[in-house]
């Protein structure tokens, strides 16, 4: 007895315009033997016909499972890609250093340890210094604590403090910070002829600054600009630093 069995010859990725191959097969059982007709419209089976399929629903048919091949195809390609991406890079070892980073061990011939000022005894020395001159009429003044490099840790502008005592309270603050001395000491040094330390930059050698050390050395500076005079500002300046005594950040 034969059978019939219809075969779509085509390649899995074809175009889905493309016109497939249609075949009918015959198929015995017994001996698996085959019998392939191109194009048939019917077979004859004994002496009752078998209408093959026309070539029409053939056509759609074969569009429907090539699309279907396609939509799968996207779809495996795309989770492949997602799956790519969302692979976290493997993290580097424990203890590791990436090539491109320099590690320096600290020891005395490598890197120096400096020492600074904490936040909270900078807020306390610019609360006490502008304290000191509220009580002596002067609210119009800036307190600024800078470091030896001269940045800002602190400032506190008083109510009414021109803007001008804002730089003038930083530059006396660095200038004390820097030498290691009272701005009102270091005043003394300048001489006016021809060029002088006063010439250099964001320094200020008026009275009003005073420096902080530790073990003897200069860390930081406290400085007050804005009273008429500028030994109202460095007493001001030293309530300050008096106040870093003890103080805990």
């Amino acid at each position: 007895m034969w059978g019939a069995a219809i075969i779509l010859k085509a390649p899995p990725l074809l175009p889905l315009n493309h016109s497939a191959d249609i075949a009918i097969t015959m198929v015995e059982p017994e001996t698996d033997r085959c019998l392939m007709q191109e194009d048939l419209q019917f077979v004859s089976i004994g002496k009752q016909p078998i209408a093959g399929p026309s070539k029409e629903s053939v056509m759609k048919k074969s569009h429907k499972v090539f699309a279907t091949v396609a939509t799968a195809a996207l779809l495996l390609t795309a989770g492949v890609g997602a799956a790519a991406m969302a692979t976290p890079a493997p993290a580097p070892a424990a203890g590791s250093v990436p090539a491109s980073t320099t590690d320096i061990q600290p020891g005395a011939g490598t890197v120096v340890a400096q020492n600074r000022i904490t936040v909270g005894a900078s807020a306390d020395a610019v609360r006490a210094a502008l304290a000191k001159c509220q009580a002596d009429n002067l609210p119009f003044v800036t307190v600024a604590l800078v470091d030896r490099f001269g940045t800002v840790q602190a400032l506190l502008r008083g109510d009414n403090a021109a803007e001008h005592t804002i730089e003038a309270a930083k530059q006396k603050a660095y200038t004390a910070a820097a030498f290691g001395a009272p701005t009102s000491e270091l005043a003394k040094r300048i001489t006016g002829n021809g060029p002088g330390i006063d010439d250099l930059p964001g320094t200020l050698f008026l009275p009003g600054g005073v420096p902080l050390k530790v073990d003897g050395v200069s860390v930081a500076g406290i400085g007050v600009g804005g009273a008429p005079d500028g030994k109202l500002d460095e007493a001001c300046a030293a309530a300050g630093a008096a106040a870093v005594t003890g103080a805990k950040g």
